[in-house]
């Protein structure tokens, strides 16, 4: 595809739901995967960041402004996996409610996060290359190629919002996906992409990341 892919080699939507652009990547779960992040209007623009289980989009992400608490005091979303440690208020929700789904809240229509094994299924069924010049828009990120029908996505390196801080722009993208980590519930999965592509635990649920949008068709 190279450094400069143009638009003329990128399918760029399928259709719409709700008003928002889906590609169709061909594959077996019938996901329909949104063309650019919550937030965006284009593939190439960075779109908003959000905090996990926020709906909303805001100035600062320090951890002690998260909705939902800090490390060892979380008032939602919160396992108990060691009876040697605890992280807060146990509800063993594993997964977000609908109401603090932010692709859910803000695009409605069926449109909502994805889960672990739809991260997994994204990337286990693309070719990917990283682009430094996507569409001659001077955007740095990963483009997927589907195995099953040569269709295309694209996911800029939007990086990560900690505090005040814009960090890792045109390093990385860091996507959430709707999981905690069971095992340590102040963590959530995502799909991680800088030089591979991986979808990983590890990411603190306070930090503002990237969200890309599922759904089925209706």
């Amino acid at each position: 595809m190279g450094n400069d892919i143009d638009i003329k080699n990128f399918q760029i939507s399928d259709g719409q739901i709700g008003g928002h652009d889906y590609v169709d990547l061909g594959l077996s779960s019938g996901i329909m995967w949104a063309t650019c992040n919550i937030g965006a209007l284009k593939p190439y623009e960075l779109g908003d960041y959000f905090a996990w289980g926020e709906v909303t989009p805001k100035e600062d992400y320090s951890e002690s402004l998260y909705k939902w608490g800090t490390m060892f005091n979380l008032t939602k979303y919160c396992t108990n996996p060691t009876s040697l440690k605890t992280y807060g208020k146990i509800d063993n929700k594993k997964m977000l409610e609908i109401e603090d789904d932010a692709a859910a809240v803000n695009w409605g229509n069926g449109w909502r996060m994805p889960t672990i094994s739809e991260m997994t299924e994204l990337k286990e069924s693309c070719e990917w290359e990283k682009v430094e010049n996507f569409m001659g828009k001077g955007v740095v990120g990963m483009v997927g190629r589907s195995m099953y029908n040569g269709n295309s996505i694209f996911f800029p390196f939007a990086g990560y919002r900690a505090d005040i801080r814009l960090l890792e722009k045109d390093c990385c993208g860091e996507y959430y996906t709707s999981h905690i980590v069971s095992s340590y519930p102040y963590e959530c999965w995502a799909l991680y992409l800088r030089n591979y592509v991986g979808v990983e635990g590890g990411y603190s649920r306070y930090v503002g990341q990237s969200v890309r949008a599922v759904a089925i068709l209706p």
